[in-house]
Parts: C-alpha cells; sequence; structure tokens
C-alpha cells in the first residue's frame, strides 16, 4: 500500500496558527509533531506560507513543465537524457486538473516566484553573452554554499 508507518520521521511539520489558537493548542501541536517523529516544527503566517510554497514547491513544478513543453525538444532528446535533466523533470508529469487549482489558488505568488527565477535566468544569460566566467562562477559558488546549508 501507499502507507508508510515513518512518513513523519525527521520532516519538517509547518505549523499555520490562526488568530483563534491559544498558545497551548499550539505547543501541544507542537509537541505532537515531534512525538510522531518530526525533526522540527516551524510557525509561519498563512502569508508566508503560501510565498514559500510559491517558491519550494510551484516553482519547481512550473520548471519542470516548462522544461518539458521547449521547443528543443524532439524525438532525439532522450538520447541525451541523463541525471541532471532526469531530476529536473521528475514533477512534469502532474495532474493538471489538481495542479491547475493549486497553482491559480496561489497564483500572485507563483508569478512572482517566475518573476525571480526570470531575474536569475537574466543573470546567467548576460553573464554568457558577455563571456563572463566570473560571474557564473560567482552564480554558481552562492548556490553550492546555499544548497550544502540546505543539506
Amino acid at each position: 500500500g501507499m502507507s508508510d508507518a515513518h512518513i513523519f520521521q525527521n520532516a519538517n511539520y509547518i505549523i499555520v496558527p490562526e488568530k483563534h489558537n491559544t498558545q497551548a493548542a499550539i505547543s501541544w501541536l507542537e509537541q505532537f509533531a515531534l512525538a510522531l517523529g518530526c525533526k522540527h516544527t516551524v510557525q509561519v503566517t498563512p502569508a508566508q506560507h503560501d510565498a514559500t510554497i510559491a517558491y519550494t514547491s510551484n516553482l519547481p513544478h512550473v520548471t519542470a513543465v516548462a522544461l518539458m513543453d521547449s521547443a528543443s525538444f524532439d524525438d532525439k532528446t532522450k538520447y541525451f537524457v541523463a541525471g541532471s535533466f532526469r531530476d529536473g523533470t521528475r514533477v512534469a508529469d502532474i495532474n493538471p486538473e489538481l495542479w491547475c487549482n493549486l497553482f491559480l489558488a496561489n497564483r500572485e505568488k507563483v508569478a512572482d516566484e517566475i518573476d525571480r527565477y526570470m531575474e536569475q535566468l537574466a543573470l546567467w544569460r548576460d553573464a554568457l553573452r558577455s563571456d563572463d566566467g566570473e560571474k557564473l562562477k560567482e552564480l554558481m559558488r552562492k548556490a553550492g554554499a546555499r544548497r550544502r546549508e540546505l543539506f
């Protein structure tokens, strides 16, 4: 089956308190999450939740779909696919009805994240067009350091 007794093991548990929640109730929920095996709990506002989900979930799905829908995809693409393309497009085969609703429910924040991503892509394009290896290395070093901190 799809159930797994260890689903919460070392997971993060996001708590989005509402005005009517008491600190005692929030503390109880934090303890409950830790008892389930979660490693961390974090409290965020609904706006913080939606913005972070736009960045960490919605944007990677948009990116995967955009890579697969690119005009560069052709009948020879499959012979060139290795780990990075496979990993980067893993989530492209999504349920359109479900994900359309998720994207539209968070549309402003998803659009903001697409703008930020386009800014990063523009830095890459401009560095490549101006033959600026130092800028490329700076971009990669910053990303590498952040990725190491993350995991």
